[in-house]
């Protein structure tokens, strides 16, 4: 008896020690990705970014946070009427292929993956979280959710547009994990995105709440884009 109790003792002892190093190891991580990726803040708006609006949407907007890395392409964080939030970003192609051939929708479940390092993203009552370290040139994007419904607003070969309620959703390029993820426990959520194509960029705008009870009409942010 006095040795099985040895056994678990020393077991204990190694699950212990072996969930430690993974708490230092993952710290490690974090602290080596923010001195390497040279992350910077400013409120300095993005030109190509303010382009994708119309003046009406432009006027009620509010630019919160834009941010620059050393592998990702810049992103920018605004709020509309301060009762969305509107985040936007850009990425790379490999080919100056349609919107048809390199995007992929999936009716299924997204969680963080666990090999690699994220940071926050604005939201409200849920979480959304972004990769650290950014994709190189892409050629597919796969956008994953689960959720109570999904309704497309747009879709051709350079623009598409979608409104779903959520549960989760996630974006991911090739066989890369998760780039963006978001979750909640507390019911659906109303999000809306936007994927558009020039020359050989894909620009991505996601809509969600920024306040409690605000209805969200599932055809705004189309409503709020240069077409």
């Amino acid at each position: 008896m006095k040795q099985q109790s040895n056994t678990r003792n020393l077991r204990g002892r190694f699950s212990l020690l072996l969930l430690l190093g993974m708490f230092v190891a993952i710290f490690g991580i974090l602290i080596y990705t923010a001195i390497t990726e040279n992350v910077t803040t400013s409120e300095i708006p993005v030109p190509e970014y303010t382009r994708l609006f119309n003046v009406e949407a432009l006027t009620n907007m509010k630019l919160v946070v834009t941010t620059k890395s050393k592998s990702r392409e810049v992103t920018s964080t605004y709020t509309y009427k301060g009762k969305f939030n509107v985040y936007v970003f850009k990425i790379r192609l490999k080919n100056d292929n349609s919107l048809n051939r390199i995007i992929n929708y999936k009716n299924e479940s997204s969680y963080i993956s666990m090999n690699a390092v994220y940071t926050e993203l604005p939201s409200f009552n849920f979480d959304m979280e972004e990769r650290s370290v950014g994709p190189g040139p892409v050629s597919k994007l796969y956008f994953k959710y689960s959720g109570d419904q999904i309704q497309s607003i747009a879709k051709n070969d350079s623009l598409q547009c979608y409104y779903f309620k959520f549960f989760t959703f996630s974006i991911n390029y090739d066989d890369s994990p998760y780039d963006i993820v978001a979750q909640t426990q507390r019911g659906y959520i109303p999000a809306s995105v936007i994927f558009k194509k020039k020359d050989k960029f894909i620009y991505g705008i996601i809509m969600t709440k920024a306040e409690a009870g605000e209805a969200m009409a599932p055809d705004l942010l189309y409503k709020m884009i240069n077409k």
